[in-house]
């Protein structure tokens, strides 16, 4: 069919998969293949293409319309939609990929890619927006992305925004400026967060994380050491145990984050006689003051039978430091360094005491139950906390 020209002609199925011998110039011819897919072949420029639909933008100039390019030509199946007037050209060297836009590629498989500038270089994935890339390498798979400027390497994550960076799977990554690396199952929101780890909830903004099933909100939060199970809320916190519950409203300027914040951890430990033990976060650590900080805090320990009919409860109240090396820490005022309330004491002999932990620079709740039954504590401990740094 000639540009210009109104009348059709029927369509007729070849003996080949090759295409007829080239028209004349400026024709674009069309036929039926041994696949059964509808060929055309555009005589001005030598490019035959496959299964052409809706409104071509030149009649003689194939490129500027869409094209798929099937296996008379590179063997992929891809559909290839757009590309503006051939101009900035839409690739599909991989198998089965349905591109549109213009400037995108799709070295992979089975992938979905629109808009501008993007590149698709694994399976499976659906690639949206303006210059976002999926990297190559080993189970680089069903990933969403859209946005701009976005760079995916893992499988599963659903990434959107600007500047992001994911390295990992399954991750739920929005906002801009994002780098979540080493990652499994994060959901990572806001701007400028850096996260590390695994099961992590991060929302706000420059955040720096490194752990896992953290739950930090707010701004400018800061787990450093690789710490798990934390919560970080407000302005400027900073959690340096696992379990910990920081809060802060700002830091002092020119500081640290975490130099003027609220802590909470809970201990707990089992006595099965007279030996003293000592309560511990999550069974295995212990509760660790950060170097250069003074501690107010208030500790409540509870301790109680299995029969549920005797119990213990202390309030301990003191002041603890630590400097720059564990062998620092200390109780402040040797004197009287804590303030005890006996809250309930059934008369079996429970005692709880609050020392200063040199070895590891931390403040240590020691319990002593009932001489033949075993006895479940619990300790809250509370925390104020100031810095020079």
């Amino acid at each position: 069919m000639r540009s210009s020209v109104t009348n059709f002609k029927d369509y007729f199925r070849l003996p080949v998969a090759t295409p007829p011998n080239r028209p004349l110039s400026t024709v674009i011819r069309t036929w039926a293949d041994m696949n059964g897919f509808l060929n055309f072949h555009d005589g001005y420029t030598n490019v035959t293409g496959k299964f052409l639909t809706g409104i071509q933008a030149a009649y003689d100039n194939l490129l500027a319309a869409f094209k798929i390019v099937g296996s008379l030509t590179f063997d992929t199946y891809s559909v290839i939609i757009g590309g503006n007037g051939g101009t900035i050209p839409n690739t599909a060297t991989g198998m089965n990929n349905l591109v549109t836009g213009c400037a995108n590629s799709a070295p992979g498989s089975r992938n979905l890619v629109a808009g501008s500038g993007c590149t698709a270089s694994s399976d499976s994935n659906l690639l949206t927006g303006m210059n976002n890339s999926i990297n190559a390498s080993q189970y680089q798979n069903a990933n969403a992305v859209s946005g701009r400027t976005n760079a995916v390497t893992g499988e599963y994550n659903l990434v959107a925004g600007i500047d992001n960076v994911i390295i990992g799977q399954r991750n739920l990554v929005s906002g801009d400026n994002n780098h979540v690396t080493s990652s499994l199952a994060n959901e990572v929101s806001g701007e400028d967060q850096v996260v590390s780890g695994t099961h992590n909830s991060v929302s706000g903004r420059s955040h720096n994380i490194l752990g896992s099933f953290n739950h930090v909100t707010g701004e400018d939060h800061s787990l450093p050491d690789q710490k798990h199970h934390c919560t970080a809320q407000g302005h400027e916190a900073a959690c340096y145990n696992d379990c910990q519950h920081a809060h802060a409203a700002g830091k002092f300027t020119g500081g640290t984050a975490g130099n003027a914040q609220y802590t909470s951890v809970i201990a707990k430990g089992i006595t099965t006689d007279l030996t003293p033990v000592e309560l511990m976060v999550d069974t295995w650590s212990r509760i660790i003051l950060a170097a250069n900080k003074g501690y107010s805090f208030t500790v409540r320990v509870f301790g109680m039978l299995s029969t549920l009919d005797c119990g213990y409860i202390k309030e301990i109240r003191g002041l603890i430091s630590r400097g720059a090396t564990y062998a620092s820490t200390a109780l402040i005022w040797a004197n009287t360094p804590t303030v005890d309330t006996i809250i309930l004491d059934m008369g079996d002999g429970f005692t709880a005491v609050i020392s200063a932990d040199t070895t590891y620079g931390a403040l240590k709740i020691t319990v002593t139950g009932a001489e033949t039954s075993p006895v479940r504590w619990i300790a809250c401990v509370e925390m104020l906390e100031l810095s020079y740094l």
